[in-house]
């Protein structure tokens, strides 16, 4: 019969489907508190023994030695805040000496971001997608594709000039231009029965979506946005839907906490890798709302090396 198997409470540790050197399988919830007994699943020759007690006798020596090697696993450390230089260290580590693509990193980075407000809308909701140059503009077109790919309603407002944007930001905007979301521009090549056009279409779109996503300048900018993009940051403040800003609201230094007139004001933040010196700062925290950090999938022996 099975009996549930404690770790003594010094040795719980977080283990998810890990395989020993013996070939044994060793199962738990991933996250399991360390307060918490739980227990775990081997796989035996065929044979599944739910949360056996290492004294049982249905449980062979082999089988305990085999859990052992798992109860003291040793992590890295992540770090909770993390400068504006030292995120750009992790990207070029990550790049240079791991190997990784920065599309990559972008792809994980936008991945995350969709997958969050995608669980968090009803389907079909309409959405906007705000988009600059830079790879802060990237990961907002990263994001527009997932949640276009989900069902939702995607405008996507491209804030920058046709063949200005970095590199990886025009890989995927030629992928999303394959597709059937409705991208505009707005650049100062624009004359002004046009701008105004543009910006009828966007109120509109903001009064017609659930949620404004701010993807325009990430943590690398300083000072205030130029004039376009601060008349589409108020224009979006005015709106009554949810909003939501990529890495750092645009307008907010990331080291400072420093707000700039205007900063786009977010509801919720998500934030890559770690929080940002400035997140602290009382003049930052009514701009931010909830920060929530997301990963970008680079290893933690990444961190060992900045």
């Amino acid at each position: 019969m099975f009996d549930v198997l404690r770790f003594p409470r010094a040795a719980r540790r977080d283990v998810s489907s890990q395989r020993s050197a013996l070939g044994y399988v060793v199962d738990a919830p991933f996250g399991a508190s360390s307060e918490i007994d739980f227990e775990l699943n081997y796989s035996l020759e065929g044979r599944r023994l739910e949360g056996c007690s290492p004294n049982a006798s249905s449980v062979s020596s082999v089988v305990r030695k085999a859990v052992s090697m798992f109860a003291e696993p040793s992590f890295t450390k992540l770090p909770s805040v993390l400068t504006v230089a030292q995120i750009r260290q992790v990207d070029a580590i990550a790049v240079l000496d791991f190997g990784m693509n920065s599309l990559v990193l972008m792809e994980n980075a936008g991945r995350g971001c969709a997958d969050f407000i995608g669980s968090r809308l009803n389907r079909s909701s309409g959405v906007v997608v705000l988009c600059g140059p830079g790879n802060n503009g990237g990961d907002g077109l990263v994001i527009a594709r997932h949640l276009h790919a989900m069902g939702h309603r995607v405008r996507l407002w491209m804030v920058a000039e046709r063949g200005k944007l970095s590199q990886d930001a025009d890989a995927n905007l030629r992928i999303v231009e394959l597709t059937k979301i409705s991208v505009t521009w707005i650049g100062d090549r624009l004359s002004t029965a046009e701008l105004e056009k543009a910006w009828i279409q966007l109120r509109s779109d903001c009064e017609s979506s659930l949620v404004v996503i701010d993807a325009l300048l990430g943590t690398g900018a300083t000072g205030k946005p130029r004039a376009l993009m601060a008349d589409v940051l108020r224009l979006v403040n005015a709106a009554s839907v949810q909003r939501v800003a990529i890495d750092i609201p645009t307008g907010l230094d990331a080291e400072t906490g420093e707000p700039s007139d205007p900063t786009f004001q977010a509801d919720t933040s998500l934030t890559f890798v770690a929080k940002k010196p400035g997140f602290a700062e009382s003049s930052a925290v009514a701009f931010l709302g909830e920060v929530r950090v997301l990963p970008i999938g680079v290893p933690p022996e990444v961190f060992d090396r900045i």
